[in-house]
Protein backbone atom coordinates (compact mmCIF):
# COMPACT_ATOMS: atom_id res chain seq x y z
CA UNK A 1 0.00 0.00 0.00
CA UNK A 2 3.35 2.41 0.32
CA UNK A 3 4.96 3.40 -2.50
CA UNK A 4 8.53 3.79 -3.06
CA UNK A 5 8.34 7.36 -2.27
CA UNK A 6 6.72 6.71 1.17
CA UNK A 7 3.37 7.33 -0.65
CA UNK A 8 0.16 5.59 0.15
CA UNK A 9 -1.41 4.65 -3.54
CA UNK A 10 -5.46 4.83 -3.21
CA UNK A 11 -5.21 2.29 -5.75
CA UNK A 12 -4.66 -0.63 -3.44
CA UNK A 13 -6.42 0.90 -0.05
CA UNK A 14 -10.13 -1.24 0.90
CA UNK A 15 -12.58 1.39 0.36
CA UNK A 16 -13.82 1.38 3.96
CA UNK A 17 -9.96 2.42 4.59
CA UNK A 18 -9.68 4.97 1.77
CA UNK A 19 -8.34 8.59 3.60
CA UNK A 20 -9.95 10.69 0.43
CA UNK A 21 -8.64 13.94 0.86
CA UNK A 22 -8.97 15.69 -2.33
CA UNK A 23 -9.93 15.69 -5.75
CA UNK A 24 -7.28 13.18 -7.22
CA UNK A 25 -6.74 10.55 -4.87
CA UNK A 26 -10.61 10.18 -5.32
CA UNK A 27 -9.63 9.98 -8.92
CA UNK A 28 -7.51 7.86 -8.99
CA UNK A 29 -9.35 5.31 -6.47
CA UNK A 30 -12.90 5.50 -8.72
CA UNK A 31 -10.67 5.04 -11.86
CA UNK A 32 -8.51 1.82 -10.17
CA UNK A 33 -12.05 0.40 -8.73
CA UNK A 34 -13.65 1.03 -12.59
CA UNK A 35 -10.62 -0.85 -13.94
CA UNK A 36 -10.84 -4.09 -11.96
CA UNK A 37 -14.96 -4.09 -12.19
CA UNK A 38 -15.49 -2.76 -15.61
CA UNK A 39 -12.29 -3.64 -17.40
CA UNK A 40 -13.62 -3.39 -21.12
CA UNK A 41 -15.21 -0.59 -20.78
CA UNK A 42 -15.28 2.09 -23.36
CA UNK A 43 -14.87 5.41 -22.25
CA UNK A 44 -17.36 7.55 -25.05
CA UNK A 45 -19.72 4.90 -23.90
CA UNK A 46 -19.25 5.87 -20.14
CA UNK A 47 -20.27 9.30 -21.16
CA UNK A 48 -23.12 8.67 -23.17
CA UNK A 49 -24.45 6.77 -20.17
CA UNK A 50 -23.88 9.62 -18.00
CA UNK A 51 -25.76 11.91 -20.42
CA UNK A 52 -29.00 9.50 -21.19
CA UNK A 53 -29.09 7.38 -17.97
CA UNK A 54 -27.46 8.99 -15.06
CA UNK A 55 -28.03 12.93 -15.43
CA UNK A 56 -31.63 12.12 -15.57
CA UNK A 57 -32.10 9.91 -12.94
CA UNK A 58 -30.48 12.94 -11.32
CA UNK A 59 -33.30 15.30 -12.33
CA UNK A 60 -35.81 12.88 -11.41
CA UNK A 61 -34.89 11.92 -8.34
CA UNK A 62 -34.92 15.82 -7.49
CA UNK A 63 -37.69 16.11 -9.16
CA UNK A 64 -39.29 13.03 -7.03
CA UNK A 65 -37.85 12.87 -3.99
CA UNK A 66 -36.30 16.45 -3.12
CA UNK A 67 -32.71 17.65 -2.54
CA UNK A 68 -31.94 15.16 0.51
CA UNK A 69 -32.49 12.32 -1.79
CA UNK A 70 -30.36 12.61 -4.63
CA UNK A 71 -27.10 11.99 -2.80
CA UNK A 72 -26.37 8.72 -4.68
CA UNK A 73 -27.48 9.89 -8.22
CA UNK A 74 -25.19 13.00 -7.40
CA UNK A 75 -22.57 10.46 -6.72
CA UNK A 76 -23.32 8.25 -9.45
CA UNK A 77 -22.48 11.25 -11.86
CA UNK A 78 -19.83 12.35 -10.37
CA UNK A 79 -18.16 8.83 -10.49
CA UNK A 80 -18.51 8.25 -14.01
CA UNK A 81 -16.68 12.11 -14.52
CA UNK A 82 -13.89 11.29 -12.43
CA UNK A 83 -13.43 7.81 -14.13
CA UNK A 84 -13.32 9.52 -17.01
CA UNK A 85 -10.94 12.22 -16.33
CA UNK A 86 -8.75 9.72 -15.31
CA UNK A 87 -8.72 7.60 -18.68
CA UNK A 88 -8.55 10.78 -20.47
CA UNK A 89 -5.04 12.34 -18.39
CA UNK A 90 -7.09 14.85 -17.06
CA UNK A 91 -5.93 16.66 -13.92
CA UNK A 92 -9.74 17.90 -12.70
CA UNK A 93 -8.68 19.81 -9.64
CA UNK A 94 -6.29 22.16 -12.37
CA UNK A 95 -9.12 21.68 -15.02
CA UNK A 96 -11.75 23.45 -12.59
CA UNK A 97 -9.01 25.77 -11.39
CA UNK A 98 -8.14 27.16 -14.83
CA UNK A 99 -11.88 26.83 -15.95
CA UNK A 100 -12.71 29.53 -13.04
CA UNK A 101 -9.99 31.65 -13.69
CA UNK A 102 -11.96 32.18 -17.49
CA UNK A 103 -15.11 32.32 -15.75
CA UNK A 104 -14.58 34.69 -13.10
CA UNK A 105 -13.95 37.03 -15.63
CA UNK A 106 -17.07 36.54 -17.89
CA UNK A 107 -20.42 38.59 -17.41
CA UNK A 108 -23.64 36.05 -17.28
CA UNK A 109 -26.96 37.42 -18.32
CA UNK A 110 -30.00 35.20 -17.31
CA UNK A 111 -32.45 33.30 -19.75
CA UNK A 112 -35.42 33.79 -18.09
CA UNK A 113 -37.21 31.51 -20.78
CA UNK A 114 -34.79 28.88 -19.74
CA UNK A 115 -33.67 30.06 -16.21
CA UNK A 116 -29.93 29.70 -17.64
CA UNK A 117 -26.93 31.55 -17.10
CA UNK A 118 -25.09 32.42 -20.30
CA UNK A 119 -21.86 34.20 -20.16
CA UNK A 120 -21.96 36.82 -23.28
CA UNK A 121 -18.69 37.86 -23.47
CA UNK A 122 -15.06 37.57 -22.41
CA UNK A 123 -13.09 39.41 -20.03
CA UNK A 124 -15.12 42.14 -18.91
CA UNK A 125 -17.11 41.12 -15.48
CA UNK A 126 -16.36 44.39 -12.64
CA UNK A 127 -13.12 44.54 -11.10
CA UNK A 128 -13.35 44.47 -7.22
CA UNK A 129 -10.69 46.91 -5.37
CA UNK A 130 -11.21 48.11 -2.26
CA UNK A 131 -12.72 51.17 -3.51
CA UNK A 132 -15.72 49.24 -4.72
CA UNK A 133 -16.71 47.96 -7.91
CA UNK A 134 -15.33 49.10 -11.61
CA UNK A 135 -15.97 48.23 -14.67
Amino acid sequence: MVTQEGCYDPREWPVEQLPIRNIHTLQVFINAWANKTFPDRIPEAALTKLVMEEVPELLTHRKEKGTAAIGGEMADCFILLLDLCEIWGIDIAQAIHDKMEINRKRSWDLDTATGFYHHTCEGTAPIESEGGTHD
